[in-house]
This record gives C-alpha cells, sequence and structure tokens, in this order.
C-alpha cells in the first residue's frame, strides 16, 4: 500500500480508480467491508484501490466540543487499513480550508480531478461538504453529470444494532470491551509512551507501565481489564488499570500496565495496550496488603482469560 499525506504529495495520475471514503475512525467491520467492496470492484475493472481519509476527524475541527476522542491514532488507522490491501491511502490534511469546501467542490476537486476517481463507495449515512451538505442522494444526483458511479454500502449490525463510531465510544465507555471488539473486529487498544510513575506497584511486586496517550483516545470506563501489551515485536498478558487508585488517594486519572513475564525497561517506549475484558470496578481498600491481594488475583484472572481469547 502506498501512503500519501497530504493531497499536495501527490505526484501520479490515477487511471480511474474506485475510491472508498470515509474518517474510518477505528476502521470497524463496517469500514472493513467497505474498503473490501472497493478493493473488489477495482480488481474486477482492472484498475488501482484507494482509501481516502483524513489526518483529523473532521467534528475535531468543526465542533471540537462534540468531539470526545477517536478510537485509534493515525498509525494504528494506517496499520489497519494497510491488512486490508488496497493499493493506495490518501490521506488528506482536514484544515479550514478543507472545512469551507462545499460538497461538490470535494468531489469535483478532489475525487474526480485529483483522485480521478471512476466510482465513490460511501456508507449509506456518509455526509460530506461544508455544513454536511453533500450526501448519498447528492453524490447520486451528481454522478450522471461527471460520469461516476455511487456506491452506498448499508450500515452494518451485530446483534441487530447498528455498528458505528458512535455506538463503539459508548460501549468503551461503559466498558463493554467485548462487545466493542465485535463491533471493532479486533481488541481495541490505546496507543501511548510509558512515562515515570509513583513507582507503587514496583514496592508491592508488581511494577507498572505508566501510559501517557499519543492522542486523545477514548478511555474505557475506570475498572480493572485483562488485556495485552505490544511493544515492537513482542506481546505480552497485561493487567491493566484505569482510574484514580483510590487506596492511595490517588488525584489524577492513570493508565497502568504490568506485564506478566517481563522484566525490561519500558520508560520512554511507545507501546500498544488491548482490552480484552472487565475485570471488576475500581475499589478503595484498606490498606495496601489487601490490595496487593487483590492485584494477585488480577492477575491471574488475566493469564486465564487472556489464555483463553
Amino acid at each position: 500500500m502506498r501512503i500519501w499525506r497530504g493531497l499536495e504529495q501527490i505526484d501520479t495520475t490515477f487511471l480511474r480508480p474506485c475510491v472508498a471514503v470515509g474518517t474510518f475512525d477505528g476502521v470497524h467491520i463496517g469500514h472493513r467491508l467497505l474498503i473490501r467492496s472497493t478493493i473488489d470492484a477495482a480488481k474486477e475493472r482492472g484498475v488501482e484501490s484507494i482509501v481516502f481519509t483524513f489526518d483529523h476527524h473532521p467534528l475535531e475541527i468543526i465542533a471540537p466540543e462534540r468531539f470526545h476522542g477517536y478510537l485509534a491514532t493515525l498509525d494504528q488507522k494506517i496499520r489497519e487499513i494497510d491488512k486490508i490491501g488496497c493499493d493506495h491511502l490518501v490521506i488528506a490534511h482536514f484544515d479550514k480550508s478543507l472545512r469551507e469546501t462545499s460538497a461538490e467542490q470535494f468531489v469535483t476537486h478532489i475525487l474526480l480531478r485529483k483522485l480521478g476517481a471512476s466510482a465513490i463507495f460511501v456508507g449509506e449515512d456518509f455526509r460530506f461538504g461544508k455544513n454536511h451538505q453533500g450526501d448519498v442522494r447528492y453524490l447520486t444526483h451528481l454522478q450522471n453529470r461527471y460520469g461516476f458511479e455511487t456506491h452506498a454500502l448499508p450500515l452494518k449490525l451485530v446483534d441487530g444494532k447498528k455498528v458505528g463510531s458512535s455506538e463503539i465510544r459508548d460501549l468503551l465507555k461503559s466498558g463493554e470491551v467485548r462487545k466493542a471488539r465485535e463491533m471493532l473486529g479486533r481488541t481495541y487498544s490505546l496507543e501511548g509512551s510509558v512515562v515515570e510513575g509513583k513507582r507503587l506497584g514496583r514496592t508491592m511486586g508488581f511494577p507498572t507501565a505508566n501510559i501517557s496517550l499519543a492522542i486523545s483516545q477514548i478511555l474505557p470506563e475506570d475498572g480493572i481489564y485483562a488485556g495485552r501489551v505490544r511493544w515492537r515485536d513482542g506481546v505480552w498478558k497485561a493487567a491493566v488499570s484505569i482510574g484514580f487508585r483510590p487506596t492511595v488517594n490517588g488525584a489524577e486519572r492513570t493508565i497502568e500496565a504490568f506485564l506478566l513475564g517481563f522484566n525490561g525497561n519500558l520508560y520512554g517506549e511507545l507501546i500498544e495496550v488491548e482490552f480484552v475484558e472487565r475485570l471488576r470496578e475500581e475499589r478503595r481498600y484498606d490498606n495496601l496488603d489487601a490490595l496487593k491481594d487483590q492485584i494477585s488475583r488480577d492477575v491471574l484472572e488475566t493469564d486465564r482469560i487472556v489464555t483463553l481469547l
């Protein structure tokens, strides 16, 4: 997959490709179906496939008060799209200029003139252009005038419920990481750097990696989770805590992971923390010995759950 970071970086002429368009935050199972449909159509026609997306969620720029966080970092999004197998990924910089682009200009100047699209693939609830002027009906209206095809895929359902980024955010905020995984098609994960902490876990025999997020990602509900940590080429089972550490009167929300069987130094390293299953809510214990006993049980349960995954 060739990656184009910015429309101005494109230095080739695409020959009537099939183009999937969307924000693709999280690259959930609905997004994957859309991208695969685009790739399949391109192969049938003997042309290239393009995924067109943005470096920022449009809502973060247009209405930041309504934007509550990402489901994936840009690097995570790139990796997930790459796994699907498209020919090109175009990442447009969402700025004031793009925000003010009308729906018709978005189609004619970007999708047709810049990318040369012969077919445009979107979800049935897709909206685009200044003030969300454009939708599937508008795309269909333009296709005869400009000579392209519109393919709108119906929304994906899981257990009768719509699969969407907003729905997945709500599940995560409720701690329902297993249901979120069904909609994402992968285990939800946070990406960030390991920073210096209070070293309280080390004194109890459970040294944890304290994570500072790379961007504003959605945090699962406070609590203890069975999970995994990915670092470089390695994967470790991990008991993960999100919350304020009430037993020691913590003042700030932290994200901490105890990696089972790990004996290295992670300070300053970029890691990925996956959330497999929620074990319990965060609790206050009478003393550190009681907390240590509970952590021991959490680690054993994490080992059991992740082994069975």
